[in-house]
């Protein structure tokens, strides 16, 4: 299948990410932002050609894996896996001793719900109204039209509203031959969030048996869970946000590296290509980046600030001057969903 193909390339960086961090949670948000990126980047420059198509995306995709097998060859990085491999199997023991019975069962727990959520999402055919109102219905028309441009509809939602959650969609669904791992980016986002709610309550001070729990809460939220198999955008700017979330932390506590000033740029400009509500559920973060930088770095906060919000736009770039181009603003024409009073009090709520 050649869905294969975007599949070997996540599997890569996230490999060649490991042989630098040697945390595999750590390094699965780290290659998930990366391929994220790819794949923003790899959707508009076809768009951008008129050629968003199965080919294209076939030809990219390969070289990408090809780029990534060069890589691989020049680190040894599967020399690496099967070392760190060998290294599991002699400490076993006393990896599985750190587990006791009880935070062994809510493993076995987030285990079998993640499973029976992943086995809904690939059987059940997506049947949510939004997902046929302007979900699945924008992935359709940019095959059909070999772009993401905006085109005619009477449904301006299929336009204006963020679509990277469609993006991934669209490139499953060119390069499967159907829709059959459509639910599969809500799914794949409730995984990240598990893994991504881990590392920051590490991040907070919390052991196994208190990360562990953290993603007990995560995988137990009920429209987590109904939500998890269709083809919604909630859990997918959830996940963003979470891996801002942890980045921001770990770059508090350990203090500023340039890749991760990238990352955190990245991880809130594809929350909000994701969805609208990035904006205000990300607001208090970014305030918390500035206050930080500020009392740390005094006057040089902008030297963190202004790339964060550098890249964030850049990845937001296509989806702005789409919108800009129909509709004279960056955010689109959302007129049905503005509230129709403005006060201070609304404002406080």
């Amino acid at each position: 299948m050649l869905i294969l193909v975007i599949a070997f390339a996540f599997f890569a960086l996230f490999t060649v990410t490991y042989q630098y961090q040697r945390d595999w949670r750590h390094s699965l948000l780290i290659a998930g932002t990366l391929w994220a990126v790819l794949l923003t980047g790899i959707t508009e420059l076809l768009s951008a050609l008129g050629g968003f198509s199965i080919l294209g995306l076939s030809i990219i995709w390969g070289v990408v894996d090809l780029i990534c097998l060069a890589i691989w060859w020049r680190l040894k990085t599967v020399l690496v896996l099967r070392s760190e491999y060998t290294r599991f199997l002699e400490n076993r023991r006393v990896y599985f001793q750190a587990i006791n019975f009880s935070t062994g069962l809510q493993l076995a727990g987030v285990i079998l719900v993640t499973i029976g959520i992943g086995l809904v999402a690939i059987v059940a055919a997506p049947n949510h109204s939004d997902s046929m109102e302007y979900h699945l219905s924008r992935v359709m028309h940019w095959l059909q039209n070999g772009s993401v441009y905006h085109y005619p509809t009477h449904d301006i939602f299929q336009l204006y509203q963020n679509p990277w959650s469609e993006f991934a969609i669209a490139n499953f669904q060119l390069l499967s031959g159907n829709d059959r791992f459509s639910g599969s980016v809500q799914w794949l986002s409730m995984l990240g969030c598990l893994v991504g709610v881990s590392l920051i309550s590490r991040e907070l001070g919390a052991k196994a048996q208190g990360q562990i729990l953290a993603a007990v809460f995560c995988v137990t939220i009920p429209m987590g869970i109904l939500q998890a198999s269709s083809t919604n955008n909630d859990y997918v700017v959830s996940f963003w946000l979470v891996c801002f979330s942890y980045f921001m932390l770990h770059i508090m506590r350990r203090g500023i590296d340039r890749i991760y000033i990238v990352l955190l740029g990245a991880t809130l400009g594809l929350a909000i290509l994701s969805k609208g509500t990035a904006y205000i559920y990300a607001f208090p973060l970014c305030l918390g980046i500035l206050v930080w930088g500020i009392r740390v770095y005094r006057f040089h906060a902008w030297r963190i600030v202004f790339p964060i919000g550098i890249v964030a736009i850049a990845i937001n770039s296509g989806h702005y001057l789409r919108n800009f181009l129909t509709f004279g603003s960056p955010l689109g024409s959302p007129s049905g969903e503005l509230i129709k009073t403005f006060s201070f009090s609304f404002f406080t709520s």
